[in-house]
């Protein structure tokens, strides 16, 4: 009678063994930390349009003040979808003249590319009376982008184009300043489309 030798599977099938222990193993462990650090150093949100735009989140020039009124959510199409904000944007005093030109609004989703911009321009009032920016959002932030990750937001920005002349040297300097802003959500109204 011959002795039967008790080999295990892997060392008989040592190129399947090893084909197996890679894809079950191996490249799940390096393929999934890729992809989720991919999406992580991806996110960078484009600002008006701009990549290599950069918000910022103090400054000293204007004092916002942004509330979100109401939300009007996307119908099954993702058409319709408003984010509508009461704003009061006022220039701090300087010793320098500030003339506003231009400003914008945007609202920007982290984790995904998502952004929509303003209908029309907003307006700098020189008093304090409250008036409402309408940007159009026909996202859903419900669903899931990998898993674990959601969609973040939306977040707030404001773009203002203004003159700033020294005092006393009378020189003007085109400006541009990106903020994100904060706002008030509190009080907020949501609708279904």
């Amino acid at each position: 009678m011959s002795k039967q030798k008790n080999t295990s599977f892997f060392k008989t099938h040592r190129v399947l063994s090893f084909t197996l222990i890679l894809f079950l193993i191996v490249v799940p462990l390096v393929v999934i930390p890729v992809i989720y650090t991919i999406n992580a150093v991806a996110d960078q949100t484009v600002l008006f349009e701009n990549k290599s735009n950069k918000a910022v989140k103090n400054q000293d020039v204007f004092d916002l003040d942004f509330k979100l009124a109401e939300i009007i959510e996307p119908n099954d199409n993702n058409e319709g979808g408003k984010y509508i904000f009461t704003y009061e944007i006022k220039v701090n005093p300087t010793v320098n003249t500030i003339a506003v030109t231009k400003i914008n609004g945007q609202l920007s989703i982290r984790n995904d590319k998502f952004n929509s911009i303003a209908e029309r321009e907003l307006n700098v009032l020189k008093t304090t009376s409250t008036i409402r920016l309408v940007i159009p959002f026909n996202y859903n932030l419900n669903k899931t982008i990998l898993p674990l990750i959601k969609p973040d937001g939306p977040y707030l920005y404001i773009k203002i184009d203004y003159i700033e002349t020294t005092a006393g040297l009378e020189q003007s300097m085109d400006k541009t300043l990106i903020i994100k802003v904060p706002y008030d959500d509190s009080k907020t109204i949501v609708k279904p489309q």
